[in-house]
């Protein structure tokens, strides 16, 4: 998936003339910390949740910051994933390369449309393993995996204060105990093991559990 299919319907842009106090009621009805300020149909700043709280009287001009980060609409989602990590933001503005505004995105949105198109939310177990990078292959992984009768729907990598991997396999099923021994024989450490046949709910109950699952 790429940005121009991940726009939100819910951001509405601001205008520098915009009272902060109307901004914030914008920010609550679309769960957002932070909106686009848009001038001419072009980007020119956010106004951040925090700051339009203590400047309610005042103008969005006023209060917003003049940062103009923007992604081009044909950048793909892990991409639009790091670069909104990076700048520790909940909305992004997307734009053409003459900064002319198309739309946002939020985070919130952007984690919805993964779950909702890829194997995450689906009946499965996941296996965390905690290796060293020089003993991390997927492709050893993968054939420990398929030759006990399982496939892997999802891989989460990440990195460790003790400079180990910590990968997460997302399984295509919840049988998965000759997978275990077969990790176990081969000198794998499971670090934990969760089962998903159990998750119920519609798709927020389903996106709370995303965001617990990453953040932990």
């Amino acid at each position: 998936m790429i940005a121009s299919e991940l726009l939100s319907d819910q951001i509405i842009p601001l205008k520098r003339s915009d009272l902060c106090e109307a901004a914030l009621s914008f920010m609550v009805d679309s769960r957002a910390t932070e909106m686009p300020v848009v001038e001419q149909g072009k980007l020119v700043g956010y106004l951040r949740f925090n700051k339009a709280d203590k400047a309610r009287e005042k103008t969005v001009g006023m209060a917003m910051d003049n940062s103009t980060l923007f992604i081009p609409p044909d950048i793909h989602l892990f991409e639009i994933v790091k670069i909104m990590s990076d700048a520790q933001a909940t909305t992004i503005a997307v734009c053409d390369v003459n900064q002319a505004y198309l739309g946002a995105i939020s985070l919130t949105d952007l984690l919805r449309s993964y779950t909702k198109n890829t194997a995450v939310t689906m009946p499965g177990a996941i296996v965390t393993l905690e290796m060293f990078p020089r003993d991390y292959s997927l492709t050893e992984i993968s054939r420990i995996t398929e030759q006990n009768d399982c496939k892997i729907t999802d891989v989460f990598i990440r990195n460790l204060d003790n400079q180990k991997l910590e990968i997460s396999l997302k399984f295509n099923t919840v049988e998965i105990k000759s997978v275990l021994h077969a990790l176990e024989r081969f000198g794998y450490y499971l670090k934990s093991v969760h089962q998903l046949s159990d998750i119920k709910g519609d798709m927020d109950n389903r996106l709370n559990w995303l965001i617990k699952y990453i953040n932990t």
